[in-house]
């Protein structure tokens, strides 16, 4: 037979330990889990206020400048074509944003 390798001093020591150790995590998990109920469903957040829009032609209007660059083009072009406004250039081409957000401030 082959010979065993010696095991370090304090090795055994060290493992009931850790063992031991393990053996309480356990315990405290099953502990834990038994005891612990299940959390309660939050409230439902109240629904937002209704602000009517003082110039309810144009909502928009209201909107911070910062708030309304962030806007796409897609979104400005189609907010104003849904007011009859023209969205394409006199060449024919897309208008740029800049000129779209002139437009909905003119609005």
């Amino acid at each position: 037979e082959p010979a065993s390798a010696p095991v370090p001093k304090g090795t055994r020591k060290v493992a009931k330990k850790v063992a031991k150790k393990i053996k309480k995590v356990k315990k405290v998990k099953k502990e834990v889990a038994e005891k612990s109920e299940p959390a309660p469903a939050p409230a439902p957040a109240p629904a937002p206020a209704k602000v009517e829009p003082v110039n309810g032609d144009n909502p928009w209007a209201e909107l911070a400048p910062s708030s309304l660059k962030r806007k796409t083009v897609k979104d400005l072009s189609a907010y104003l074509a849904a007011r009859g406004v023209t969205v394409t250039g006199s060449d024919g081409k897309p208008p740029k944003k800049a000129d779209l957000l002139s437009a909905v401030a003119s609005l």
